[in-house]
């Protein structure tokens, strides 16, 4: 099991972000968590993380969609997307 950043993302206030990962092998599932920062010192930052989808490609790779929410009303914040990726073994 190993966890891969899978990048960042600045959202602003009340704003959402949807993102589309694909490169998951027809093996592998994987589990998708969030750490957000504010952007100003002393800030709050709130996000909700919502995975959505999962879809598998004709080559048997497969992607998935997630959304996050920025739930703060008044700040902008930095969310950097993980993945806890498990693999089968056969």
């Amino acid at each position: 099991m190993a966890v891969r950043l899978i990048g960042s993302v600045e959202i602003a206030p009340g704003q959402s972000a949807r993102w589309f990962i694909h490169g998951f092998t027809a093996l592998e599932v994987a589990h998708f968590s969030i750490t957000v920062f504010p952007q100003l010192v002393g800030g709050d930052a709130h996000a909700t993380l919502t995975q959505g989808e999962k879809i598998e490609h004709v080559d048997l790779t497969q992607a998935y969609r997630i959304h996050i929410q920025n739930n703060s009303a008044r700040e902008q914040c930095l969310v950097f997307v993980l993945a806890q990726v498990e693999s089968l073994q056969l």
